[in-house]
């Protein structure tokens, strides 16, 4: 029994010190400017706390490290396409990230299997089975991310659409089921709609987004962050600027800014929204 509770015990602290290096993590995504000062902050943490976090919450740390580091080179190389060592570094670290992905989500489904064998019926109590449940899960939809960012920096065609092709059908088996008034499930139609952005496949995206109107018309209610909202509308509102549709475009603006208040500062993505609606209104008037 006090086995039991030690394992529960720490399977509780490692999932709270998991949450605090997410948060850094996040914040290097979102500032890339300030990302590595975070990554070394995440890093730090980690390593002052390893001796009480679980050896599965301890590797699947260590690869999302790597992972946000590829993404966020991944991101600078979009930005400047001179840059060719981010692309470098990107390919490098995104494909060591799937590579250890692979391998972790196998540790963790053997994890799961042997906790099966051993606690028969009363596996569902047992923490440590939860968490490797749930990191059998949240590895196959880091793999999506990761090949969908690895398409971005792939040398040719060939190899974009074959990762781009993978990273959508790990999207889609978070999708199928609709949009659920879910996060993880709302950035999934996000990924989803940014793999098929890649591909010019734009009627696609347009209609795939479509389908995440009823959790965005639910907002604020609704758990799925106004941010996220705000990502799947430009990504949304871009694809039918290339078909083009002006009314559409000027229908899913105004949905926006129907949510957000009134008062709210723009920023740069908003600003490029308003603009996109005033033009596609234009366009109606003539």
């Amino acid at each position: 029994m006090g086995q039991a509770s030690e394992g529960a015990d720490r399977v509780e602290y490692s999932e709270q010190m998991e949450m605090r290096i997410d948060r850094l993590l996040a914040e290097a995504m979102g500032q890339p400017r300030l990302a590595d000062e975070k990554f070394r902050e995440a890093e730090r943490l980690l390593a002052e706390n390893k001796n009480k976090l679980n050896p599965l919450t301890i590797r699947f740390i260590q690869i999302s490290l790597a992972q946000k580091r590829g993404r966020v080179s991944a991101g600078r190389w979009q930005a400047d396409k001179t840059d060719n060592n981010s692309r470098l570094t990107g390919q490098k670290l995104l494909g060591e990230a799937l590579a250890a992905l692979t391998a972790f989500g196998e540790q963790a489904e053997n994890v799961a299997t042997a906790l099966e064998t051993q606690l028969g019926e009363e596996v569902s109590e047992s923490e440590q089975w939860r968490q490797a449940s749930s990191y059998i899960v949240r590895t196959e939809y880091a793999m999506a991310w990761t090949r969908y960012y690895l398409g971005l920096v792939s040398n040719d065609d060939r190899s974009k659409n074959a990762y781009l092709a993978k990273a959508r059908e790990g999207f889609g088996h978070f999708t199928q089921g609709g949009i659920q008034n879910h996060p993880i499930i709302a950035e999934c139609f996000l990924g989803l709609g940014m793999c098929y952005f890649e591909q010019a496949r734009y009627q696609t995206v347009a209609e795939l987004l479509e389908m995440t109107r009823p959790a965005m018309a639910s907002w604020p209610s609704a758990p799925v962050p106004i941010a996220l909202f705000k990502r799947i509308t430009y990504l949304r509102i871009k694809a039918l600027r290339e078909l083009p549709s002006h009314l559409t475009v000027t229908q899913a603006a105004g949905q926006y800014f129907n949510l957000i208040p009134a008062d709210k500062s723009l920023d740069a993505m908003e600003l490029e929204i308003l603009l996109w609606w005033a033009g596609s209104a234009a366009a109606l008037i003539d």
